[in-house]
């Protein structure tokens, strides 16, 4: 994190992968391999956790492909090379919290027809926003309407349209500005705007979000609409959308590597 208050890894390595993205095009990205120093004590060999991050900055933000696809070649990528001792035994968990989340989510559901390759064996996907609509409804006009511009930006990307017809001058000026930071300094410039004072038809970006073209685009992006994960999941989230869950994760994890079969909680509160 941006504090960098938790050290991970006794072997760091940054690498650079080739993924396919939604289009079809095969296109670079880049990502980090931890390696653990402690000894692997669970059956068999030691697994790997491809694990997708929460927000930090734009790219192809929620696109439901994109985002799955680069989850899944990362382990792909790391397995390739052996790091980390790393085969094509090795068993794979796939983690992510908030946008990472998301990212999980739809990995576990691609898994199985874009990577059967990997021995997949477990999905914790933590606080997915799993329908873009009910989030834009959620974060509309307050503190995090710069994520808004984030995901416009990602989807007009992936979809090939330009945001211009449906901002006025001063939404275009701060999208514009918005879609080169990282979070913390996208976050600032739209805060607690009101979203309908930034479009050229003067509705806010949840009434925009039930109307064509962007009904269709959300859609696309819903998670649990594709194929169902081929290994156990468990997804968590919160009314707060907090980071508690980690312990509960964690031994999910933990259980699936042992061999463990799940026990549902489906229905649980």
């Amino acid at each position: 994190g941006p504090a960098r208050a938790v050290r991970l890894g006794e072997a760091q390595s940054r690498i650079m992968y080739t993924t396919t993205d939604s289009d079809g095009a095969i296109v670079p990205v880049t990502g980090s391999f931890l390696e653990s120093g402690s000894p692997w004590r669970g059956p068999g060999d030691r697994p790997l956790i491809t694990y997708a991050v929460g927000t930090q900055g734009p790219h192809t933000y929620m696109d439901r492909l994109d985002q799955g696809h680069a989850v899944l070649d990362a382990a792909r990528a790391v397995r390739d090379a052996g790091l980390g001792g790393t085969s094509a035994q090795t068993p794979v968990g796939i983690v992510g919290y908030s946008q990472g989340g998301g990212a999980a989510a739809s990995a576990g559901e691609l898994a199985a027809s874009y990577a059967p390759d990997l021995r997949v064996q477990a999905v914790a996907a933590g606080a997915p926003p799993a329908d873009l609509s009910q989030v834009a409804a959620k974060i509309d006009n307050g503190l995090y309407n710069g994520f808004l511009m984030y995901t416009l930006s990602g989807l007009v990307e992936s979809e090939g349209i330009s945001p211009a017809p449906f901002l006025n001058p001063r939404g275009v000026q701060l999208y514009t500005e918005t879609i080169g930071e990282c979070t913390t300094s996208a976050i600032a410039p739209t805060s607690l705007v009101r979203t309908s004072s930034l479009t050229a038809s003067g509705r806010s970006v949840t009434e925009l979000s039930r109307t064509e073209p962007f009904l269709s685009i959300l859609e696309r992006q819903r998670l649990g609409a594709a194929a169902a994960p081929s290994a156990p999941a468990l997804t968590v989230h919160s009314v707060f959308d907090d980071v508690t869950a980690q312990p509960h994760i964690l031994s999910f994890l933990e259980a699936r590597f042992d061999g463990r079969t799940p026990v549902s909680t489906c229905g649980r509160g």
